[in-house]
């Protein structure tokens, strides 16, 4: 055996990023499928860069073995493209649990300028809870997990057909010895004391996520009632109130209208001590999804000042203390969302049956992957279902060189439908942050390391629902 190792004849990774530290004796690696870093100095990296030019020449040793488990060497013959891609349309097939996203209304309290929807009185009644639960009767294999993603509009707004059909749900899971994940996607202007007071009765969320569209001058022009009062400091209280609940995710939609006051909420989300709350912020891309989202055009910012706006932030935030996110890009091992898993749905009132976030609120027939009947079937759309289910992200041409494809696989697939004729998947943050990324998580590090062994932690949380968006570098 030892031979035959002796023997392996090596190539060099499709997927190693190099960059310089802060420290400026080092050099950070990462391999982006495998998600190894390594700090080096500088004689031991001026190794590694050697034995990565001529790998063919490289015999068993201490380096090749820490570099093959690294990932940064891999046996000549091994194609790690077509293994992924070959792993990712395993996944597509392969079920493991149900996710569903389940659009309580249509209708929503506020008149958001750039949003996606158009708005109706339209929810959810005990008929379609019922359709939904014997839907899950038939397909919710034991033994798995249901994803509940409570979705609008705004979700709040029919907050009783949740509270209602939450326990039905949860006697369905155990019955079946299934996990239960449920999130809620809010505005967070109905979170209030009586909502709190019935959600803590309820399995605890995986996560709540807000919006906050930066500093109230800013927020109260764009996130407003639909009497056009402003929203901000309302749902801020909210937030405090509901710290602790569930981990809670602050997105701050970003454009050339507010990039100018972000820090003004970082500020008002420190003042507060939310920090220390298991509340976490982050960045979101204002882009026009669908023909709904007005006036972009003059303020959506380009991806690549976009990306480096979300840098200079997380670097604010850093300095200002922020102890959360000490964690790398990591891979993505299956499908990416609902819309590329077999057998996940998004589901609207009146039975409509979709497959992206993004159609949510749609009413066109010609849209819908099926519809919900009551006794829980679906009608399927064959053709409008096949146009997710063929989705293959590495069949993009410019994606097949990308070094961090592993971590995006090329993008939303809603976003990359709409590039195919570009042969180019959804390229976003990734593509010019990961360097320094690479270096703030090394600061961080070395911090944690320097911190004294009894010093408080932050809580550890689940990670932030966009907080890293699809990506794909160079």
């Amino acid at each position: 055996m030892r031979d035959l190792v002796d023997a392996q004849t090596w190539k060099s990774s499709e997927f190693n990023v190099a960059v310089t530290s802060f420290f400026g004796d080092e050099i950070l690696s990462f391999n982006t499928r495998t998600g190894a870093f390594q700090a080096w100095n500088k004689a031991d990296w001026a190794d590694v860069e050697r034995a990565l030019d001529a790998p063919e020449t490289l015999r068993q040793g201490p380096l090749v073995s820490l570099l093959a488990n690294l990932g940064m060497i891999v046996p000549v013959e091994r194609e790690e493209r077509a293994e992924m891609e070959q792993a990712y349309l395993r996944s597509k097939s392969t079920r493991t649990g149900t996710m569903l996203t389940i659009t309580t209304t249509i209708s929503c309290n506020f008149g958001c300028s750039y949003c996606f929807q158009s708005h109706s009185k339209e929810k959810m009644k005990q008929a379609d809870g019922d359709a939904i639960l014997r839907f899950l009767d038939r397909t919710l294999a034991p033994d798995s997990y249901l994803s509940i993603t409570w979705f609008g509009g705004e979700p709040l707004m029919n907050f009783d057909f949740i509270d209602d059909l939450t326990p039905k749900l949860l006697a369905l899971t155990k019955e079946r010895n299934c996990s239960y994940h449920p999130s809620i996607i809010t505005n967070g202007y109905l979170l209030d004391e009586r909502v709190l007071d019935r959600m803590r009765v309820l399995p605890p969320m995986s996560y709540i996520q807000i919006t906050l569209d930066g500093g109230q001058a800013s927020h109260d022009t764009r996130r407003i009632l639909l009497s056009g009062r402003g929203t901000y400091a309302r749902i801020l209280d909210n937030i405090e109130r509901a710290a602790g609940l569930a981990p809670i995710h602050i997105r701050v939609n970003v454009d050339s209208t507010n990039m100018d006051q972000l820090t003004d909420l970082a500020d008002d989300y420190f003042a507060r001590g939310l920090d220390k709350k298991n509340v976490h912020i982050y960045l979101a891309h204002t882009r026009a999804y669908t023909e709904h989202s007005d006036g972009l055009d003059s303020t959506e910012l380009s991806k690549a000042d976009y990306a480096n706006l979300s840098m200079q932030f997380e670097w604010y935030l850093f300095q200002r203390g922020y102890q959360g996110g000490l964690s790398l890009p990591s891979a993505k091992g299956g499908s990416l969302c609902t819309a590329d898993t077999e057998g996940s749905y998004v589901m609207s009132p009146a039975g409509r049956i979709f497959k992206c976030w993004n159609d949510a609120a749609n009413t066109d027939s010609a849209e819908f992957a099926g519809r919900l009947n009551p006794d829980g079937t679906l009608d399927v759309a064959q053709d409008n279902l096949r146009h997710w289910e063929d989705h293959n992200p590495y069949q993009y041409a410019e994606c097949q060189s990308c070094k961090v494809q592993p971590l995006c696989k090329g993008g939303c697939p809603w976003e990359a439908k709409k590039r195919e004729h570009l042969d180019i998947g959804d390229c976003s943050v990734l593509k010019w942050t990961l360097p320094d990324k690479l270096r703030l998580y090394r600061m961080k590090q070395v911090l944690a390391e320097m911190r004294p062994a009894d010093a408080a932690q932050p809580p550890r949380t689940s990670e932030p629902h966009g907080a890293l968006e699809f990506a794909c570098p160079d």
